[in-house]
């Protein structure tokens, strides 16, 4: 039996965004000595049940994840509040402005009720490349006046995939 510590990343990104994001997180883990496995498919990712760190994100469209992140977090409810290691984050402001919501998506307020596991949920500036998008949503970051760029800091990305290394095995 390894005493190696495993870490689970199930994450939906849309546009890429969260995808980078949750690659950082992935490899920085690596970087510690933990065993990841990685999904970005929620609907094939493995259960949260035997692992020592669960870590689940998602972009953030109409402040909610992605309906696949909240299908898993449902089908998977009691084994995320059994395991006393979870960490959340979500991704999607874009823009100059650190006009960050206080507000959480359903999926992170479901999870995050008292007495949860939950560590902490980060809120991650993403990316926005307009050209990616479909006309309604280029409409509302026009409304919005959002700016095409990538607004993602790698560093307190990388900051806190170490926070979530070091609470391993506590």
């Amino acid at each position: 039996m390894s005493n190696k510590k495993r870490a689970l990343v199930v994450y939906k990104s849309k546009y890429g965004s969260t995808d980078g994001i949750a690659k950082t997180i992935t490899k920085t883990l690596r970087g510690t000595g933990v065993t990841v496995m990685v999904s970005s498919d929620p609907d094939t990712a493995p259960s949260p049940k035997n692992f020592d760190v669960v870590v689940l994100g998602s972009a953030v469209y109409s402040s909610q994840w992605r309906q696949a992140m909240h299908a898993y977090c449902l089908a998977h409810y009691d084994d995320l509040v059994d395991n006393a290691n979870v960490w959340l984050f979500s991704t999607g402001p874009v823009g100059k402005y650190d006009q960050l919501s206080t507000e959480y998506p359903d999926t992170v307020e479901m999870l995050m009720r008292e007495g949860s596991p939950v560590r902490d949920h980060a809120v991650f500036k993403g990316a926005l490349d307009s050209k990616k998008l479909n006309v309604f949503e280029r409409a509302v970051t026009k409304i919005v006046r959002a700016e095409d760029g990538d607004y993602r800091n790698w560093e307190n990305i990388k900051a806190w995939a170490q926070r979530i290394a070091g609470s391993v095995g506590e």
